[in-house]
C-alpha cells in the first residue's frame, strides 16, 4: 500500500495541481487582507467570519478539481488495463487515490486556517481562543469536506472524463448556491461543509441551525458513495 501511495505522489509531478494548490491557499488571504485594509474597520476575525462562506467554496472547487483528475488520468492515458492486471487490485489503487485527497484536504484546510491565525496575530496579536476556534474550523472543514470525496471520485469513475466530471460539480454548485443562505440548503450535502465551518465560526446567517442534520448528510453521503465507487471500480477489474 505504501509503494502505491508513493506512486500516486510521483505522478502529481509535473502537473497543474502543484499551481492548484498554492493558489487556493493564497485566494482566502489575499481576500481577508485586502477586505481588512480597504473596507471599514472591523476586526480580522469577523472579517475573516464573513468571508467563510467564501473561503469554503474555493476549498471546495480544489478538492473537485483534484479528485477528478487523480481519479481519471489513467482514463486519459489509456492505463486502466494495465492496471487491470497488476498484482494490486483496482480497489486498492482507488483507495491509495481516497488517501491523497483525504491528505490534501487536512493539509491544506490547516494550512489555510493556520495562515490566518498567523495574520491575526501579526494584525491584533496572540488571542489563545482565536488560535483554537480556526484550528477546529481548519479540523471541521477537512472532515467535512472529506466527506464528500467518494462522491467526487464516483462521478469522475462514471464521467471517465476530468472535464466532464468538474464540470457536473462546479454547475451544481453553481445552480444551488442560492441555498446555501436557506434555511434547508442542508439537502445539497456539498453545501452542508459551508454551512457547518461558517456557523462554527460565528457567522449570524447561520445561528439557528443544528449540527446534527448536517453530520448526518454528511456520514451518509460519505456511507453511499464510498460503497458505489469501490462497486463501480470492481466492474473494471
Amino acid at each position: 500500500m505504501y509503494k502505491l501511495l508513493n506512486l500516486e505522489f510521483r505522478k502529481l509531478k509535473g502537473t497543474f495541481l502543484l499551481l492548484l494548490v498554492p493558489v487556493t491557499f493564497l485566494i482566502p488571504l489575499i481576500l481577508v487582507l485586502i477586505q481588512y485594509a480597504s473596507g471599514p474597520k472591523a476586526s480580522l476575525p469577523d472579517i475573516i467570519t464573513k468571508s467563510s462562506v467564501f473561503i469554503q467554496m474555493i476549498s471546495f472547487a480544489c478538492i473537485v478539481i483534484s479528485g477528478c483528475y487523480i481519479t481519471t488520468r489513467e482514463y486519459k492515458s489509456n492505463m486502466l488495463p494495465y492496471l487491470a492486471v497488476t498484482p494490486n487490485s483496482m480497489v486498492r489503487v482507488l483507495f491509495c487515490k481516497l488517501i491523497l485527497l483525504f491528505m490534501e484536504t487536512f493539509v491544506l484546510q490547516l494550512a489555510i486556517f493556520g495562515a490566518l491565525f498567523c495574520v491575526n496575530t501579526v494584525v491584533d496579536g496572540f488571542d489563545g481562543d482565536i488560535a483554537v476556534r480556526f484550528l477546529v474550523s481548519g479540523v471541521l472543514s477537512a472532515l467535512f469536506l472529506g466527506c464528500l470525496i467518494p462522491a467526487i471520485i464516483f462521478i469522475a469513475l462514471w464521467r471517465q472524463s476530468f472535464a466532464g466530471s468538474s464540470i457536473i460539480f462546479l454547475v451544481l454548485f453553481m445552480l444551488t448556491f442560492p441555498f446555501t443562505f436557506m434555511s434547508y440548503g442542508y439537502i445539497f450535502p456539498h453545501l452542508v461543509p459551508i454551512i457547518l465551518v461558517s456557523k462554527y465560526l460565528g457567522y449570524e446567517r447561520y445561528t439557528r441551525m443544528g449540527y446534527g442534520p448536517g453530520i448526518l448528510i454528511l456520514a451518509g453521503t460519505f456511507a453511499a458513495f464510498s460503497y458505489l465507487s469501490v462497486r463501480c471500480i470492481k466492474k473494471k477489474e
